[in-house]
C-alpha cells in the first residue's frame, strides 16, 4: 500500500519561531501535536510527501503540480529574512500524476522553485526530511469543493499504482472567526463550523463535510477544497483519525489531525 501516511497540518506564521517569536510558545497544543506527527511520520516509511496547499502558484481554474526539481522557502513577507528551508522535488511522480489526470481535471504542471509558506510550515511539523522529496498540489480559488473531492478520488487510485511509498499532508487552517482574537472579526458560527469540519475529516463524512464546507465563506475558512482532496484520497480507506490537537489562540482555527490506514475497502 504506496500511502503510508496521511495527516492535517497547520500553517500559521507565528509558528516559525523568527516570526512568531513570544506568541509561538502559545501554541502549546500544536507544538505537542507536531512532536506525534513527526514520530507518526517517521515511522512511515513514507519516501515523498505530497502537500496540499491553496496558497502555492496556480491559475484559479486549475490544480497546479509544482515539477520543480528543487524547492526553497523563505518568510520574507513576514519580516523573517533569516529563515529559509530547502527541499528536493520529484519530477517522476509529478509527471505521471499530470498525465494520469489531466484527461478528467483541470491540471496543469508549474514549475516554480518558491515554495509557498502554507506547505513550508505544515511540512515543518513532520520534522527532519533528510533526502524525501515533495510534490507540491496548489489548488486554485474557483475550483468547487466537489471537483476537488473527485480530484482527490482519482489522486488516490493513482497513489495506489506508485511504487515508492507516499505521504499526503494537507496544509490547513481552519476558521478565521473563531474567538474575538480573530483579525477578521469573531462570529459566532466560526466554532461551530470547525466542529462541524473536524466531526466529518475524523469520520471521513463526505457528504457532511461538502454540506459545512459551503458555510466557509461566512467564517473566513479558505482551505475546504484542500480538505477535500484529503478526503477524496481516503475515500475507501479504513482510518482511525487522531486529533492530535485543535487550538485558536489567536482566532484562527487550528487543526493537527493524524489518520491511521488500514487496507482499502
Amino acid at each position: 500500500m504506496p500511502l503510508v501516511f496521511a495527516a492535517v497540518a497547520p500553517h500559521s506564521p507565528l509558528l516559525v519561531p523568527n516570526i512568531g517569536k513570544e506568541n509561538t510558545a502559545q501554541f502549546t497544543a500544536t507544538l505537542a501535536a507536531a512532536e506525534k506527527l513527526s514520530a507518526a511520520f517517521a515511522a512511515s516509511g513514507a519516501e515523498t510527501i505530497i502537500v496540499l496547499t491553496s496558497k502555492g502558484p496556480a491559475f484559479e481554474n486549475c490544480l497546479g503540480i509544482n515539477v520543480s526539481p528543487r524547492f526553497k522557502a523563505d518568510f520574507d513577507l513576514f519580516g523573517d529574512l533569516v529563515t529559509n528551508w530547502e527541499y528536493a522535488g520529484n519530477i517522476d511522480v509529478c509527471g505521471r500524476l499530470c498525465e494520469d489526470s489531466e484527461a478528467e481535471f483541470p491540471v496543469i504542471l508549474t514549475s516554480n522553485s518558491g515554495l509557498d509558506y502554507a506547505s513550508a510550515i505544515a511540512l515543518s511539523m513532520l520534522g527532519p526530511l533528510g533526502s524525501k522529496t515533495i510534490v507540491p498540489i496548489t489548488l486554485g480559488d474557483k475550483i468547487s469543493e466537489e471537483t476537488a473531492l473527485n480530484f482527490g478520488i482519482k489522486l488516490g487510485e493513482m497513489i495506489a499504482a506508485e511504487k515508492q511509498n507516499i505521504a499526503v499532508i494537507a496544509a490547513a487552517d481552519l476558521s478565521h472567526r473563531v474567538n474575538k482574537k480573530s483579525p477578521l472579526g469573531y462570529s459566532p458560527k466560526g466554532k461551530k463550523f470547525d466542529q462541524k469540519i473536524v466531526e466529518a475529516l475524523k469520520e471521513n463524512n463526505q457528504l457532511e463535510f461538502l454540506a459545512t464546507a459551503s458555510l466557509a465563506s461566512t467564517v473566513a475558512c479558505e482551505d475546504t477544497g484542500v480538505l477535500a482532496i484529503l478526503l477524496g484520497i481516503l475515500h475507501d480507506t479504513n482510518i482511525e483519525a487522531n486529533e492530535f490537537s485543535y487550538e485558536a489562540p489567536f482566532g484562527v482555527g487550528h487543526l493537527a489531525l493524524h489518520y491511521e490506514l488500514g487496507p482499502t475497502a
